[in-house]
């Protein structure tokens, strides 16, 4: 049996994208990162990935967009329409505070090798491929795991482990409960190219079809995705021929518009674990949570996952602070977690009762209660008041600022361009329009100065941004590396106070 002596500071296990972005998010923060890439399907051929506004900032911070960006798509519109085509409500994808589009589409493949890339040139990572994990223990603190790699077993050792994949072996050790939210179909997913470009009209729709609910996606001007729901009964196994793909897309295409590229039935869930970190590992992605398939937040909730969890290990690893900080991790995720499974489904839920009301003929005012969409497409802030008491937030945080990150602007000065993002960097920072006396604000607190808090002041530079205009004016902000907002000063809540609360909770 061959050891390698080295002990990591996180081993990732997953053999997906998202275990590829906490790869380099982790090589970001200059953590010792090994990747363990289980075996996968060579000849499969991954196609368009859906990356919402957050995920695409996150890549570009990470420098991975800067290679992709020329392929990333978006579409003018999202669209819910009734099987004649009649579209029934369109919504503009437009630019979020983010600084990109709520919708965006790129092909997975060329993500994949950008992200390798920038695994491959880091001087403090290693990643295994064709491997599978036996076993591990946990011991002072440090994970043992058992490999098999290339037929040969292998230990390597690590203080924290983030599982992405679902795992035997892990579940043997933390039986976590789950709480089903009821969601579970099988639906056939298929790529296809067209044979001229913009066959189809640039728009994200759900076809509202009492048959069978219909999602059609344009995810490049030459290529196009369609997922069709199978029913009650139906054996997936029939939905794997050229025949029935033919089928399922007359109402749509012509044969002689396209060529199929790839598909699959996949089969989808709407739960996620009761418990995400046990110790020092941490369930992601997949291994924490399943989502219906309704506008696309699998991938992206993953990524949400990733953003949340790695700035927090590295202050737990690298500085004295209380353990709590982790724990903020299972609080603060599960809550929108849960949000999020709620809103697809209830998407999914409109979607139906807008079919059966094209099918009996009655309006869908009748048949759609309002709740519905609000679920389906309203603020999902409130849900997360839980956040306050347990999570990493000021307590007396404005409702409307819970979830919200600082928005992503870029600043000029002197004919510079600079962007707040690269300032902040994955760090705390306080950002202000007046100038603060750094070493005053910190010098009590040794827990204050370990955090090597960045000091913007934004009255040196101009911007336009409606959102953080509007911020500024209501006093400094206190920013945390995942550019969520911990708080803000006013007149009787002073950036000092602030700090203070900021400290005792990392206390």
């Amino acid at each position: 049996m061959s050891t390698l002596n080295k002990v990591y500071d996180i081993a990732i296990i997953g053999s997906g994208s998202l275990s590829q972005v906490c790869a380099v998010l982790s090589q970001h923060y200059e953590l010792d990162t090994v990747l363990i890439k289980a075996n996968e399907n060579e000849s499969k051929n991954y196609d368009s990935l859906m990356l919402d506004d957050e995920t695409m900032r996150l890549m570009n911070s990470i420098g991975v967009l800067e290679n992709i960006g020329e392929d990333i798509f978006s579409p003018y519109f999202t669209d819910l329409i009734l099987p004649n085509g009649k579209v029934i409500q369109r919504n503009l994808v437009s630019k979020t505070h983010n600084g990109y589009n709520q919708i965006n589409f790129v092909n997975q493949n060329l993500l994949r090798e950008a992200l390798d890339t920038k695994i491959i040139n880091s001087s403090n990572s290693y990643f295994t491929e064709k491997s599978e994990l036996i076993n591990f223990d946990y011991s002072n603190n440090i994970y043992e795991l058992n490999l098999r790699l290339d037929n040969k077993l292998t230990k390597l050792k690590a203080h924290y482990l983030i599982v992405f994949d679902e795992l035997n072996s892990v579940i043997k050790k933390f039986p976590t409960k789950i709480d089903d939210l009821k969601y579970n179909k099988d639906w056939l997913i298929v790529d296809l190219v067209t044979s001229q470009n913009n066959i189809l009209e640039n728009a994200f729709r759900q076809v509202c079809d009492p048959k069978r609910p219909t999602t059609q996606i344009v995810t490049s001007e030459n290529k196009c995705r369609f997922e069709f729901q199978l029913l009650a009964g139906e054996n997936k196994n029939l939905f794997s021929t050229k025949d029935m793909i033919d089928e399922l897309l007359k109402p749509f295409l012509g044969k002689d518009q396209y060529s199929v590229l790839n598909y699959f039935v996949k089969n989808f869930r709407g739960y996620y674990c009761k418990n995400i970190k046990f110790d020092g590992l941490f369930l992601a992605g997949d291994a924490a949570h399943k989502i219906p398939p309704y506008a696309g937040h699998n991938f992206n909730t993953g990524i949400r996952d990733i953003l949340n969890l790695i700035w927090k290990i590295k202050l737990q690893y690298s500085s004295e602070f209380s353990t709590n900080i982790l724990a903020t991790y299972e609080t603060e995720r599960l809550t929108q977690i849960k949000e999020t499974i709620k809103s697809s489904i209830a998407l999914g839920q409109l979607i139906d009762s807008m079919s059966i009301a094209y099918q009996k003929n009655i309006s869908f005012e009748e048949s759609i209660p309002p709740e519905a969409r609000e679920q389906a497409f309203g603020d999902k802030s409130v849900a997360a008041q839980s956040w306050i008491s347990n999570g990493l937030y000021h307590s007396d945080i404005d409702d409307t600022l819970l979830t919200k990150r600082l928005p992503k602007v870029s600043l000029m000065k002197d004919g510079v361009t600079c962007e707040l993002d690269e300032m902040i960097d994955f760090k705390f920072a306080i950002v202000s329009d007046q100038i603060l006396n750094q070493e005053k604000l910190i010098s009590g607190s040794e827990i204050l100065q370990n955090l090597k808090i960045k000091f913007i002041n934004l009255s040196e530079y101009s911007y336009s941004n409606d959102f953080l205009s509007e911020l500024i004016e209501v006093g400094s902000i206190i920013v945390r590396p995942d550019k969520k907002i911990f708080g803000v000063s006013t007149s009787d809540l002073t950036i000092d106070k602030l700090l203070e609360d900021l400290a005792n909770q990392l206390s």
